[in-house]
């Protein structure tokens, strides 16, 4: 269990039992914990909070461990604030003396090293603007920066190519328990099949054609990022980008379109369209009133769900004006996973206030709701963007 390795604040588990998320369960996003991303300005009064604090805050588990995957920052913050209890050093210090240097990645730190300085990228926002610096309440999810060269050098490390100027820091089994889909995770792209999944830190895809891809991409203010390892090819596509956009991620396609033709020859092209999802009809059990609360760290706030026949729901948060759930759905899937697991959600975005000191940073912001029924009882997450 994770928390045996945390301070004096551990997860709690709303649903199911934490002693069931264990690290590797969060090491695969299938621990229970939310959707989480948080950043903060260095201009700006607001920093990342303790991590104790951010436990408090955010450490709910709103699915039972090992239900579904669920995509969660905070996850990986949990394992950086890990590896620094147990070993004594602070993340950083540890990245570089036991991952970077035995690797030979010389422009690859925590945050932006000492002396590299001159070397990192401007990130722009999509429509040019400069992004200052940031910030996030789990370094461990997106405080690394690196090199395509560098990140070269890892993925080869990864498909045990070792360079002569590098030292084992895992071995190739650990390797290949890595690269193993957790048997809790659903293939998570429209072109995979049997097999695929998240593993340790990596997303293992598997094309009609039984090729296997290792990869994982990396998005945020102003980045975006992909690394992708073919290990039956002995290749690896590192692409970088210093602004948000899905170029990265389509470059990568075109490269493995004209490096392996023949094997790829069926691999969709990406069309950037929205899947337009059906009318929502709700089922009989979850057509009525709905009365409960939103559990946040500073108070608890009544909600009232009033699911019509006709599929409109209407929600009320405390003394705040009535608002329309929109985009409902509900069924076995977010859509942008074709399969994440863990049965059927009801989900739609409602305006409210959570009235939280957090999210007033944010002015304006929408809720994004994510419910399941169990034994005749919606509970899951709400989450403000």
């Amino acid at each position: 269990p994770i928390n045996d390795y945390l301070g004096g604040t551990k997860l709690t588990a709303r649903i199911g039992d934490a002693k069931d998320a264990t690290v590797q369960r969060v090491a695969s996003h299938t621990s229970g914990l939310p959707l989480h991303s948080q950043h903060f300005y260095d201009n700006e009064s607001n920093q990342p909070p303790p991590m104790d604090e951010t436990i408090r805050r955010y450490g709910n588990l709103v699915t039972a461990p090992g239900e579904r995957y669920q995509y969660s920052n905070l996850g990986y913050g949990l394992l950086s604030n890990v590896i620094s209890r147990v070993s004594g050093k602070s993340y950083a210090d540890f990245m570089r003396e036991e991952v970077f240097v035995p690797l030979g990645m010389d422009r690859t730190s925590v945050h932006v090293g000492h002396g590299l300085e001159d070397g990192q990228a401007v990130n722009y926002t999509s429509d040019g603007l400069v992004v200052p610096p940031y910030n996030s309440d789990s370094p461990g999810a997106s405080a690394i920066v690196s090199s395509a060269h560098d990140l070269i050098r890892f993925a080869m490390f990864h498909l045990k190519n070792d360079l002569s100027d590098q030292r084992a820091i895992i071995t190739e089994a650990t390797i290949d328990k890595m690269q193993k889909p957790s048997p809790e995770t659903g293939p998570i792209q429209e072109w995979e099949c049997d097999g695929s999944g998240y593993g340790i830190g990596c997303v293992i895809s598997i094309t009609k054609d039984r090729l296997r891809a290792v990869h994982h991409s990396g998005g945020t203010i102003g980045v975006s990022t992909v690394l992708a390892l073919v290990p039956e090819e002995d290749l690896a596509v590192a692409i970088l980008s210093n602004t948000r956009s899905q170029w990265p991620e389509a470059i990568l396609i075109g490269i493995l379109r004209t490096l392996l033709p023949e094997k790829l020859k069926d691999f969709p092209k990406p069309t950037g369209q929205a899947v337009k999802k059906p009318p929502f009809v709700p089922d009989k059990e979850l057509v009525g009133l709905w009365e409960g609360s939103v559990y946040t760290y500073e108070r608890e706030i009544p909600l009232v769900l009033d699911i019509r026949v006709s599929g409109s729901v209407y929600t009320t948060m405390g003394n705040q004006p009535c608002s329309i759930l929109r985009n409902v759905s509900y069924g076995d899937n977010p859509h942008w996973f074709k399969n994440a697991g863990g049965g059927f959600f009801l989900r739609g975005w409602i305006q409210g206030d959570l009235e939280t000191a957090d999210v007033k940073r944010g002015q304006p912001y929408k809720l994004w709701l994510e419910l399941k029924l169990r034994d005749n009882v919606l509970n899951g997450s709400l989450i403000a963007f």
